[in-house]
């Protein structure tokens, strides 16, 4: 597993401790896993960090028709004077994949300019989306602009595999080796500013971010601010599951003898 020796060296590393910064490019992995999970660690030890990946391809490019780029993640995550961290971990993509399964299972329209059929255009019906749209819509070149951030940095400078070049993480072929790379950094505001008075102009910046006009019935948030509710909604009263998820999961309970006293497999074909 990756989400342990990346984040321990960025925040060891006698890089960082003397100059206040360390990068770390990853070889010869499989899979990145969350973005986010390995810069809020760095973030929970004081140090801002961004974490980059590509992946395999499945966002066409501006104009683009075939699947080129990965969902080429990106995350960074800085330390607050607060309880959590300011958090972004977000797809190159208009949304990952698995939203375009969701709406299937689920058998409803897809958001607008997310995703496109075959011959690379903008579709709404999950069931014929091949490839994913770049984030931007008809501004589009900017998300396929933050993928190639992403696949420079984890592929180019690793010198490992492009996006269309790496095998399907699913399979069939399960024995080759991926060649996946990533690019890991960390920032220790001790070795700028300080980090008291970074975390204080961090609180300034959220204070007045969060007390930003907003629309009618709205509000504002800041990166992060949206999962840790759901975070903590889901730490109350559970995980809801699509029903394509339940139904693999009442499978896989059937296979191997499993119960359980939650009706978690309540489902509807």
């Amino acid at each position: 597993m990756l989400y342990r020796p990346i984040p321990q060296w960025i925040t060891r590393s006698k890089w960082r401790k003397k100059t206040g910064i360390a990068a770390v490019g990853v070889t010869n992995s499989s899979h990145f896993g969350p973005a986010g999970a390995y810069t809020l660690y760095a973030a929970k030890k004081n140090m801002i960090a961004l974490a980059f990946c590509n992946s395999d391809s499945f966002v066409r490019l501006y104009d683009g028709a075939e699947r080129f780029h990965g969902t080429n993640p990106i995350s960074m995550a800085v330390p607050t004077g607060g309880s959590n961290p300011w958090l972004l971990d977000m797809a190159t993509s208009s949304v990952p994949f698995n939203r375009v399964e969701l709406y299937r299972s689920l058998n409803q329209k897809l958001p607008s300019d997310v995703a496109s059929d075959v011959s690379g255009n903008s579709t709404e019906d999950p069931h014929i989306a091949e490839m994913l749209d770049p984030l931007g819509a008809k501004f589009g070149f900017k998300g396929a602009g933050l993928g190639g951030v992403s696949e420079i940095l984890s592929a180019v400078l690793t010198g490992m595999k492009l996006s269309p070049e790496l095998l399907p993480m699913s399979g069939p072929d399960m024995t080759t080796p991926r060649e996946l790379g990533a690019f890991v950094i960390a920032i220790d505001p001790e070795g700028f500013i300080g980090s008291f008075l970074f975390k204080e102009g961090m609180e300034k910046y959220l204070n007045l971010m969060r007390k930003s006009k907003a629309k009618e019935n709205a509000y504002v948030m800041a990166p992060g601010d949206r999962e840790w509710k759901i975070a903590h909604d889901r730490d109350k009263h559970g995980v809801v599951l699509d029903p394509v998820t339940s139904k693999q999961f009442k499978l896989l309970a059937d296979r191997f003898e499993i119960s359980s006293k939650y009706d978690l497999w309540d489902y509807h074909d």
